[in-house]
């Protein structure tokens, strides 16, 4: 199997190089809606401070740690960019970031078998039967609920193909530029990665 480091999520959400604009070990505001941002992609802007105090506790991050990220809770653009600029905050260990994205990344797992077997979306698009749902489309759906990008509208473009375990259906939505404009271009291609055929043999995401 190969390791949830490998995953299209963990290569996109940033880079453990301190050299590299896309550090992530230091939080950060990867765009100007986004909150505070701490590791791979946890935007404290989205998030309650109960659910930050319990995943900042479960990733092994130090309670004094996450006190001084929990103002930052709620807080997205001008508001978050204000806070970064106003507070020295201790950055992660390679460890701690990493803990922290796999308990992350099972929460999104979780969310969207969630949202497959919703009783308005399995009426108007179908069942998804997840046990046997090709792992290639559960990194996708995965991937697409960690970013922000499995919406109401989203779902109208893909979830029939979803329930139906169509992949190469998938794969065409997902090569059409024009359906997500709104996503950065190298996450546009690196979606298109998970439908290589041996990927689908190898990889097999939480969830």
């Amino acid at each position: 199997m190969v390791p949830l480091s490998q995953s299209v999520t963990y290569r996109s959400e940033g880079s453990y190089d301190s050299t590299s604009p896309f550090f992530v070990l230091a939080p950060h505001q990867p765009t100007m809606s986004s909150g505070v941002t701490v590791g791979l992609g946890y935007d404290l802007g989205f998030k309650k401070s109960a659910q930050v105090s319990r995943i900042f506790r479960l990733a092994g991050i130090p309670g004094d740690v996450t006190r001084r990220y929990l103002p930052a809770v709620g807080l997205r653009g001008l508001a978050a960019r204000s806070f970064l600029t106003q507070n020295a905050l201790p950055h992660l260990t390679v460890e701690q970031s990493d803990r922290l994205f796999a308990l992350a990344y099972a929460e999104a797992a979780a969310d969207v078998q969630r949202i497959c077997l919703k009783e308005d979306v399995t009426r108007i698009y179908g069942r998804t039967n997840w046990s046997t749902l090709d792992l290639r489309i559960k990194e996708l759906l995965i991937d697409l609920r960690y970013r922000g990008d499995y919406t109401t509208l989203t779902r109208r473009l893909i979830q029939r193909a979803v329930a139906l375990n169509d992949v190469s259906s998938l794969a065409r939505i997902m090569q059409n530029r024009t359906l997500w404009a709104n996503v950065p271009y190298a996450r546009f291609l690196s979606r298109q990665e998970i439908f290589s055929s041996a990927r689908g043999r190898l990889f097999q995401p939480i969830g």
